[in-house]
């Protein structure tokens, strides 16, 4: 039995990831994803694909469209 990394869950069969040279156990893929996902640098969401990088940001596809307020945006970021 394994620990889930982001539940806590003791996991009969858990689901094991290799990711950037360290080894991460989870009960579901629900949790591996929460675990792994990249986090929108402007609103803070979790997203699992990266839709744009506006000047180096990580931003998720609500705020690369726009649909997130200009004063969420750092100085100087654009949205496209």
């Amino acid at each position: 039995m394994a620990t889930c990394e982001t539940c806590g869950k003791e996991a009969e069969h858990p689901l094991e990831i290799s990711f950037r040279s360290s080894r991460h156990v989870f009960d579901c893929y629900e949790c591996a994803i929460s675990g792994l996902s990249a986090r929108c640098e402007c609103c803070g969401c979790r997203f699992i694909r990266r839709i744009g990088i506006a000047s180096g940001l990580k931003a998720c596809a609500r705020c690369v469209t726009g649909t997130l307020p200009l004063a969420f945006w750092p100085a100087g970021t654009c949205r496209t």
